[in-house]
């Protein structure tokens, strides 16, 4: 029987599609030069469901493979000064695939699956064990935008879409879907620009 390998053409798409499924590692030292303004492209270091191990002491986090993360249409590449951040963080379990095939040593990620409440916000604690996409440098007191990890259809989902302060937030949040558009559309036309600043007045949402 003739080796598959040897029909091979080692051109991308031609040879097959490997996807796969993952979970972004935490941040650690081998991440301290990516996200500290040092890194090149948008990648985090990803374990792959099926083809990593699920214990740190096999494969270290730092050993991880990079994956790429692959931008949408309206992202932008950077070029004329168009460009979004990617917004993927520790934790994620992400999609994507492999631009060497059956190598499986260039992963790409190309979506990110939402979180839903039920996802636990604790530290890392294994490999695939769902944790927090906070680090030292991503923090959320709750003061400011009402603390919340998860993205789903529902009305507790990130509870506080604009910045206010946590007290409007929370006003908001107790008010019913129709009356809280009304209150949000009266936050919105009463900030006032003054003297190339922001002034925003209070309002009565009774």
């Amino acid at each position: 029987m003739i080796e598959e390998s040897l029909f091979k053409t080692n051109y991308l798409g031609r040879d097959g599609f490997r996807w796969w499924v993952g979970q972004v590692a935490p941040n650690g030292e081998y991440t301290e030069g990516q996200s500290n303004g040092g890194g090149w492209g948008n990648r985090v270091k990803v374990r792959i469901l099926g083809y990593h191990p699920y214990s740190v002491v096999e494969l270290p986090n730092k050993d991880l493979p990079w994956a790429q993360c692959l931008l949408s249409t309206t992202a932008g590449s950077g070029a004329r000064n168009q460009a979004t951040s990617v917004k993927v963080s520790p934790g994620d379990t992400v999609f994507g695939f492999f631009l060497d095939g059956d190598n499986a040593q260039v992963p790409v990620i190309i979506g990110v699956f939402g979180r839903t409440s039920q996802v636990p916000s604790a530290d890392f604690a294994s490999p695939f064990v769902p944790f927090t996409g906070r680090t030292e440098r991503v923090k959320n007191d709750g003061s400011l935008i009402a603390n919340s990890e998860s993205n789903e259809q529902n009305s507790t989902t990130q509870p506080s879409p604009i910045p206010v302060d946590k007290r409007t937030a929370d006003k908001i949040n107790a008010l019913s879907i129709e009356i809280r558009c009304k209150a949000i559309f009266l936050f919105l036309i009463q900030t006032k620009p003054t003297n190339n600043k922001t002034a925003v007045e209070p309002f009565n949402t009774a």
